[in-house]
């Protein structure tokens, strides 16, 4: 499952806020979406997970804690409107509050587009359930969630081979630093230093990505990290 960590893709971008800048937002929920299916649909699913979910189709003057979700359909977030849209939602969000993204548009320039403009996240209808709910998850736990698979819309990107691929959409963020500083042999104490966690919580993320990459040791696990990392270079650098 998702954990609460800041998206490696954005950590860097300025004003993004990061899981030190913002509090845990406990489990509420604001949906706001205009179609009455989808709003139901989605509200019923985050109750069955235990969410404390309102959803309307319009959103309120003022939003004091949690999630505010924001059901765009297909418009694109570099739209003007949907920009001014999004930035005045967010200005309506307090101390404590976060806003996302649902968009029927899975495109990562999309996604940094709405990040930069101060979401915690961009979710594309084209996640699973199971996703969805983890991302909402991980915004509520004072994380930025933009979906690894949407990397392959971003322009002329080759496609990796489906076994990689399957791998890699599984890996959260915080799982993709330590993954890296696997890849580097950095021992858990100086990964545990550099990303600021304890060495338990980077013993869990390895747990976690050695069953996700099906390998059983650290050195199978290094030997992945480093096809995936050359795989994604390979991709970009067309």
């Amino acid at each position: 499952m998702i954990g609460p960590e800041v998206n490696l893709w954005t950590a860097g971008h300025r004003g993004v806020p990061t899981a030190a800048t913002r509090p845990f937002l406990g489990k509420r929920v604001l949906l706001v979406d205009p179609c009455a299916m989808t709003r139901e649909c989605l509200a019923s699913l985050l109750v069955a997970h235990r969410f404390d979910v309102e959803a309307a189709g319009h959103a309120p003057e003022s939003v004091s804690g949690g999630l505010l979700l924001l059901h765009i359909a297909a418009r694109r977030v570099d739209d003007p409107n949907v920009q001014r849209r999004i930035t005045a939602l967010r200005d309506r969000c307090g101390v404590g509050a976060a806003l996302a993204v649902i968009s029927e548009r899975p495109d990562f320039e999309l996604a940094l587009a709405a990040v930069r403009i101060g979401a915690h996240g961009y979710l594309p209808t084209s996640l699973s359930a199971e996703m969805a709910v983890a991302a909402v998850e991980l915004i509520l736990a004072g994380g930025i969630f933009v979906p690894a698979p949407s990397v392959l819309d971003a322009g002329s990107v080759t496609p990796p081979k489906p076994a990689l691929d399957r791998r890699r959409e599984a890996i959260t963020s915080r799982e993709s630093e330590v993954l890296t500083a696997l890849r580097e042999g950095q021992p858990n104490k100086i990964i545990a230093h550099g990303l600021q966690i304890s060495e338990h919580t980077v013993k869990v993320h390895v747990r976690n990505i050695m069953k996700k990459l099906r390998v059983t040791n650290r050195t199978q696990l290094a030997i992945v990290a480093r096809r995936m990392s050359a795989k994604a270079d390979e991709q970009m650098s067309f």
